[in-house]
């Protein structure tokens, strides 16, 4: 059993009901401690909702005067929040009041830095990694570079079975769904079309990025049915993922329903496959793939299930990318429908040395 002491939630609450606080996957959440401030000139009625996933029930009404704070101390182990429950909560004005929850995290199947898992947390994560364990998408721009359209997010519409969904610039997502907790679930339409999704990051000199991804396939189409990549971009402007500047590692179905590794750059397009030939259209072995850059120099590895990691190659492409993000394609195919896509993390760690 993990016990961690720590800030839980700190945002400015909306005017409309929103997540305040979710438990990471496997985790359970004691709130001891509940802190509301008001930044307005007028007093504000914060309310605070427990939802279990099933039902949902307020649980704090307070009313917290201008500029004055509301401080409350919960006895013994404080409010328990189960894991795949929540706590949403919203102010008469939205960005008027700030709410912090303090308090423990308990997790028995999640062992935080334990470095022969991959799929583990980090004891002390990076700024910008990506673990998918709340529904915000916020700062993330979406392009269509097929048919070079600025495209949207479409949150929670994911439904493998909608033969209808075969065009358009609008990608499902879903995140952190009691279906599936802490991964980012991609759907984009069944068009034969490549999206970016990605957001800024100013990169350092040298920074290992690594990422686990899945994604499912249907075994009557033979050439590359699905494909997802995590990808370095440049912006094309207005902050969106652009297609003439990038490196990416990618993860997709290839001949005969093979699972293949690629790593692809431009402004020329270099490639390097690896594929697994033992497991066929029955199940992925290669599972994470991670690009290394060290100066100038970008080194594109996948890793299997199992945590062994192949070397690939590497490039000097000349240009210093400004965005991350991942691409995702679906073949154009009604049978069954558009493919699915997973995202459990994009990690981050600033080194010039391969740990992993």
């Amino acid at each position: 059993m993990y016990l961690d002491r720590k800030p839980l939630a700190f945002s400015q609450l909306a005017s409309s009901k929103a997540d305040v606080y979710r438990p990471p996957y496997a985790t359970k959440g004691y709130v001891q401690n509940v802190t509301l401030h008001n930044t307005g000139a007028s007093a504000e009625t914060v309310t605070l909702y427990y939802d279990d996933g099933t039902l949902e029930h307020q649980w704090l009404s307070q009313s917290v005067a201008a500029k004055d704070s509301f401080v409350l101390a919960l006895p013994g182990e404080g409010f328990v929040v189960e894991p795949g429950a929540k706590i949403t909560g919203s102010a008469d004005t939205a960005g008027t009041v700030t709410c912090k929850l303090s308090g423990t995290e308990e997790s028995e199947s999640r062992v935080v830095g334990v470095e022969s898992n991959l799929w583990c947390p980090p004891a002390t994560p990076h700024a910008m990694d990506m673990e998918f364990d709340t529904d915000v998408l916020d700062d993330w721009k979406v392009y269509n570079f097929t048919a070079s359209a600025v495209g949207s997010l479409s949150d929670g519409a994911i439904d493998a079975y909608d033969t209808t969904f075969t065009s358009g610039n609008v990608v499902r997502v879903a995140q952190d769904t009691l279906q599936r907790r802490s991964w980012l679930q991609v759907q984009p339409p069944a068009s034969g079309q490549t999206f970016g999704l990605a957001k800024a990051y100013t990169f350092p000199t040298n920074v290992l990025v690594w990422a686990r991804m899945r994604f499912n396939l249907n075994t009557s189409i033979v050439n590359n049915d699905s494909s997802i990549s995590l990808r370095f971009f440049t912006d094309s402007g207005g902050g969106y993922p652009g297609l003439d500047y990038y490196v990416s590692m990618f993860l997709n179905e290839c001949d005969a329903g093979l699972t293949a590794s690629l790593f692809l750059w431009r402004d020329t397009v270099t490639k390097g496959f690896i594929r697994t030939t033992d497991v066929d259209a029955q199940g992925q072995a290669l599972e994470y793939v991670a690009i290394h850059k060290l100066g100038s120099t970008y080194h594109f590895w996948v890793g299997t299930s199992a945590g062994n990691w192949i070397y690939v190659d590497s490039v000097v492409p000349g240009f210093t990318p400004d965005m991350v993000g991942i691409t995702t394609r679906n073949v154009a195919s009604t049978t069954p429908a558009p493919q699915l896509h997973g995202v459990d993390f994009i990690r981050f760690i600033e080194t010039d040395n391969f740990l992993l």
